[in-house]
């Protein structure tokens, strides 16, 4: 998959910060608004849709508060989708968490600007794809939005949003957990928030404050 993104000038994590580990469970948790794991592996999927425009100052401190606290032996990634395109924060591959791949990850997180539709399919498509050294999956990814704007109208579509999500990590990261995240969901984006979290194994966490 070749995400839009490519095509942009944006920052770049150093390649020299790709560093194998096999995969495991840590004393230090990672958090993300309220959503914890002990796992060592994190891929961010973050929706920057224009729906996000209000909430997304929030969103950047939260991300880069996460990021921050990971520590040596612990490896990330993000990805942002909005506006039909896919904002990377490298090249495919999962980042050990060294200071100089965490301030690269800041700054392209300031980067990053709300804009567009909602197409948390593909992004999910490419999020179960990122690997590290090792050819790993991320042990969890944490999926944030507001919504499914593109299948909002279309309620056979909205009901196979998850089997499709599903089928995605059944292919390519059978155990990777899905922790979701809702901002303010309508009832049935909630809906679909919890189902993709239970069938990976994963939780929901709602936030409404």
């Amino acid at each position: 998959m070749n995400p839009g993104s490519q095509d942009l000038e944006r920052p770049i994590l150093s390649q020299s910060a790709y560093v194998s580990l096999n995969t495991g469970t840590l004393s230090h948790k990672i958090e993300f608004f309220g959503s914890y794991t002990e796992k060592r592996k994190v891929c961010y999927l973050v929706d920057c849709s224009g729906s996000m425009q209000g909430l997304f100052g929030r969103v950047r401190r939260k991300l880069k508060e996460s990021i921050a606290s990971l520590q040596p032996d612990q490896y990330f990634y993000v990805i942002f989708f909005g506006g039909g395109k896919l904002f990377e924060s490298g090249n495919g591959r999962l980042l050990r968490a060294t200071q100089e791949a965490k301030s690269a990850a800041y700054e392209f997180i300031d980067w990053v600007q709300p804009a567009g539709q909602t197409n948390a399919l593909a992004a999910f498509e490419r999020a179960v794809q990122i690997r590290d050294g090792g050819g790993d999956s991320p042990s969890v990814i944490y999926f944030l939005t507001d919504g499914f704007e593109l299948i909002n109208d279309d309620p056979p579509e909205a009901e196979r949003f998850p089997q499709k999500v599903a089928n995605l990590q059944a292919r390519f990261a059978p155990t990777t957990k899905i922790n979701t995240i809702g901002f303010w969901p309508q009832n049935s984006d909630r809906e679909i928030l919890k189902i993709i979290a239970r069938q990976s194994g994963g939780e929901f966490v709602l936030v409404d404050n």
